[in-house]
């Protein structure tokens, strides 16, 4: 929301109040603006994968795994996991496990060190579910920062994935107006984060000139990477 707001002219000194039906309030002098937020990402494939529900399993994974290391030393390192493609995982059984390797093969200062699934003399390192771990230890962390990274590539944005989530919001719309009838305006914000893999969209240049249907006034779609916004025509 931050973000947006230092980008499209005349709102980024009004005030910013969390809310939840809206997700947001931008208020000032002039009035009231209500502002719901929808994260656009990949859906489903013909086979049912789901890669928003895959990296939210990896996440929670290695946020239990650096929990459990932070517990069992004082060492302060930074971890990168790679998971194995469309494996299925269980966070709270692979954790420990990670957290344990990791324990096991901190590097020395300023250096760093990957693990691949199988060693030089082919003994298995890694579980199934992990392709590769790289551990960086430096004097200068001030902390343990472990994250996760994944591939994939980018798909078209196509207007139809616009649309329903435009009608999965408009629904809701009545519900806002009644709790905050202070409003002037209500907005909805689509918001691409392409942090992840099932966020990489390529955006077509037509789909700025595309309209769409829908109750609220206005509508956006925000890149965050690019800081790039398209304020879509109302069919």
């Amino acid at each position: 929301m931050q973000r947006f707001k230092e980008c499209y002219p005349g709102i980024a000194k009004m005030e910013t109040i969390s809310s939840e039906n809206p997700d947001f309030i931008l208020q000032d002098k002039s009035g009231s603006i209500g502002i719901e937020h929808r994260r656009i990402v990949k859906p489903s494939d013909e086979k049912g994968f789901n890669l928003k529900q895959e990296e939210q399993v990896h996440e929670k994974a290695v946020n239990l795994a650096c929990e459990k290391f932070f517990k069992s030393t004082e060492e302060f390192v930074e971890v990168t996991i790679s998971f194995a493609s469309r494996t299925k995982i269980n966070a709270e059984n692979l954790a420990p496990r990670i957290a344990e390797i990791v324990k096991d093969n901190i590097p020395e200062e300023g250096s760093f060190k990957l693990l691949k699934k199988y060693d030089d003399n082919l003994n298995k390192v890694l579980p199934d579910e992990i392709s590769k771990i790289r551990i960086f230890k430096s004097a200068s962390l001030d902390g343990n920062y472990w994250t996760f990274d994944g591939g994939g590539f980018e798909t078209e944005l196509k207007p139809e994935l616009i649309q329903k989530a435009i009608d999965d919001k408009n629904q809701k719309l009545p519900n806002y107006r009644e709790i905050h009838p202070e409003c002037n305006e209500y907005w909805l914000l689509l918001v691409i984060h392409g942090f992840r893999p099932s966020s990489w969209f390529e955006i077509p240049d037509s789909l700025g000139s595309t309209g769409f249907e829908y109750d609220f006034d206005k509508v956006f779609l925000f890149d965050v990477q690019k800081r790039n916004y398209f304020d879509f025509t109302k069919k």
